[in-house]
């Protein structure tokens, strides 16, 4: 009988013992389990500033972050309501520096745009990137209109002026 109950006191011991486990762990998982809104991605335009002559070509530098790893970011130059992708920037950089050149008449107002698209908007931009480069002329061509570019959104604009050389 006293082995009967040793055995009983070591098995609730053994159980005891696994559940303080399994909790410990638990409680360990719990900050990685807990529910917490998505990040939204962000993008900023550092230089050049708002209402910045600029003289073609000109350095843009900004930064990124919490870009989804399904999405694509382009700097577009933007007049009113149409934008000409310019140049692929790589998502996963927080910091990036671009050259752009842009002509035009001096005092020229337009807009630079740090555009994220999804997968389908990256290939509708490469798409008429490629269209472009074979038009008669060469690459001038309308700009897009966001609603035509899907998945796209708007991360940061600066609107800046052109001098001439």
């Amino acid at each position: 009988m006293a082995t009967q109950k040793n055995g009983w006191k070591q098995y609730l011991g053994a159980i005891i013992g696994a559940a303080a486990v399994i909790i410990a762990a638990c409680i360990a998982l719990l900050p990685r389990l807990q529910c917490s809104a998505p990040v939204p991605p962000v993008g900023e335009i550092i230089s050049p500033a708002a209402d910045e002559w600029v003289t073609s070509p000109f350095s843009v530098s900004g930064t990124l972050e919490n870009i989804p790893g399904d999405r694509h970011v382009w700097l577009a130059v933007q007049v009113d309501n149409l934008y000409w992708p310019k140049k692929k920037i790589n998502s996963q950089n927080r910091k990036w520096l671009v050259t752009l050149d842009e002509g035009g008449p001096s005092g020229k107002p337009f807009a630079i745009a740090l555009l994220m698209a999804g997968r389908a908007g990256n290939a509708r931009i490469e798409k008429w990137l490629r269209a472009g480069e074979t038009a008669p002329g060469g690459p001038s061509f309308p700009g897009l209109e966001l609603q035509k570019i899907p998945g796209s959104a708007i991360l940061d604009v600066v609107a800046v002026r052109l001098v001439e050389k």
